[in-house]
């Protein structure tokens, strides 16, 4: 039956921390995948403001170079819309020659601009030949020739057969992407016909226009380098550790609507719980009072099985311990009623028994009346002030009869402690020590000493003999109620089990305790310590 409770209760603890496992792990679930949806939603809000920035800046950037005349791109061009390159020395009167501005405002970004003819011809506004050189003041040679090298790589760059299919491509795309959001709408800008395209690993805007009837392409070489490092210092407070690189034809929404790139900026990583919160202590206290609950069920448990356990040894120990006294009595008493012991002293003698059997019998009743009443709170001790002489020659001759019908030695010696007075019980502490001298009788050897000494204001009351000691697993549990080590019913020495529990009870009722102190040459040494008054 206790096997079958205890196994019912274990599945019953287990179910239920398994059921509080899986809630907390639930619970953390939903606290990291609530803190990453946050984690999550503030990047994309920053994601959203980093190409807001970065379009708006390149918009404004981008719309000086859309705004920009075609005439522009020659280095000199005639204000009466004649720009067509002519012999210095066929010049008209009313023809004024300007400098475009390209010469020396052109913007950080752009590494050069450049104007494609009809016939696939490449000049720049920034590449001087001929007798224009003699017109630019603070002409710098070096310059140029590193512009030329870049206008050559320009027309390696740039296919005129094809840059007209390009722009029709480029021009779809730019549409079908400010056709799918509505962020284009902030940051859109006239780029007046100029369309940016990736060659290769450079990038380049190109615009057809016409001039005087004939068709040109206008365009500029992006410094994609300086570019890269303005727009990341647009974004560093929000994406430190972004990236731009070119857009591919993939579709994603970290594209840019004013350059064909993507911003790469790093997601947040996912978050584990590894800070305190709210959701922490709420199961930690979940779990304290689970844990707590069943610590108190399983100690409800154990005592409950214990106080059934104490009952049923109880009913066995009484019945055993009452059967023997009780066939005695009835068997002598028959005897002696009907005059069948005709011999006085054997008379005498079945009266001595039946005194014997009469008084251990009373003896353990009130063990077991007072034990209960200890238990149950009900216990009643008088204190009074008594000296220890005076007490322990109360208890003397008691003592003395219960060694002397065991056989055994007896001595009690107060030692210099004699005159030391206590508040006590003299009843219960002469219960306590009547309990120890007969456990001794019981199961000790001859002597028993009896002595007392006082050590800082407490009074130690030792009861000694001379037997096989105590086993060290028996003295762990030696002060249980019922409890008689390894003896069982078939034991010859009589006994409850009660008298060391009914002690200790009592010495803590009395503001002291009650200890096994083996002596190390053998033997039992227990020892009451109760306060001493002074």
């Amino acid at each position: 039956m206790t096997s079958r409770l205890w196994y019912v209760f274990g599945v019953g603890a287990l179910a239920l921390v398994a059921a509080l496992v899986w809630v907390s792990a639930e619970m953390l679930d939903l606290e990291a995948a609530e803190t990453n949806a946050r984690a999550n939603a503030s990047y994309q809000e920053r994601l959203r403001l980093a190409l807001y920035r970065l379009d708006y800046k390149f918009s404004r950037m981008l719309a000086r170079e859309a705004d920009r005349d075609p005439t522009q791109y020659a280095p000199f061009f005639y204000q009466q819309d004649q720009w067509r390159a002519r012999d210095l020395k066929r010049i008209r009167k009313d023809e004024v020659l300007a400098q475009s501005p390209l010469l020396t405002d052109k913007p950080e970004f752009v590494r050069l601009h450049f104007q494609v003819d009809a016939a696939g011809g490449f000049t720049s506004p920034q590449v001087l030949t001929g007798h224009w050189v003699e017109l630019l003041e603070n002409f710098s040679a070096e310059a140029n020739r590193a512009n030329v090298q870049q206008l050559e790589e320009v027309s390696r760059l740039v296919d005129p057969q094809q840059v007209g299919a390009q722009l029709e491509q480029a021009q779809k795309q730019t549409a079908a992407q400010v056709a799918q959001s509505k962020r284009a709408q902030v940051v859109a800008t006239d780029k007046k016909g100029l369309e940016p395209i990736w060659q290769g690993e450079e990038l380049v805007f190109l615009r057809r226009v016409t001039i005087d009837g004939e068709p040109y392409t206008q365009g500029f070489l992006v410094d994609w380098s300086r570019l890269h490092a303005i727009l990341k210092r647009e974004i560093e407070d929000l994406f430190p550790d972004a990236t731009l690189r070119p857009a591919t034809d993939e579709t994603t929404d970290r594209r840019l609507f004013t350059l064909p790139v993507v911003l790469d900026a790093p997601r947040p990583a996912r978050v584990a719980l590894t800070r305190w919160t709210a959701t922490h202590t709420v199961l930690a206290f979940t779990w304290a009072v689970v844990l707590a609950g069943l610590g108190a069920a399983g100690a409800a448990l154990k005592k409950s099985i214990e106080f059934g356990e104490r009952q049923r040894r109880f009913a066995s120990l009484v019945t055993h311990e009452l059967r023997s006294p009780l066939t005695t009595f009835r068997l002598y008493s028959d005897l002696l009623a009907e005059g069948l012991v005709k011999e006085k002293e054997k008379r005498a003698t079945y009266h001595r028994t039946l005194q014997k059997e009469s008084g251990q019998m009373t003896r353990m009743v009130e063990n077991v009346i007072a034990h209960s009443r200890l238990e149950e709170g009900r216990a009643k001790l008088i204190r009074e002030r008594i000296l220890l002489t005076k007490l322990l020659d109360d208890v003397t001759a008691d003592l003395a009869a219960c060694a002397e019908q065991a056989g055994m030695e007896l001595s009690v010696n107060a030692g210099g402690v004699a005159d030391v007075a206590l508040e006590t019980d003299p009843a219960a502490v002469g219960q306590i020590l009547h309990n120890l001298v007969e456990n001794a009788c019981k199961y000790g050897g001859s002597p028993i000493h009896v002595g007392a000494s006082v050590h800082h204001g407490t009074l130690r009351v030792s009861v000694r003999d001379h037997g096989p000691g105590v086993p060290p697993p028996v003295a762990r549990r030696i002060f249980r109620p019922f409890e008689r080590g390894a003896r069982d019913e078939t034991d010859p020495v009589r006994g409850l089990g009660l008298g060391l529990a009914l002690s200790r009870g009592l010495a803590h009722d009395l503001g002291g305790d009650l200890t096994l102190d083996p002596p190390p040459d053998g033997g039992a040494c227990f020892v009451l310590t109760l306060p001493a008054s002074g």
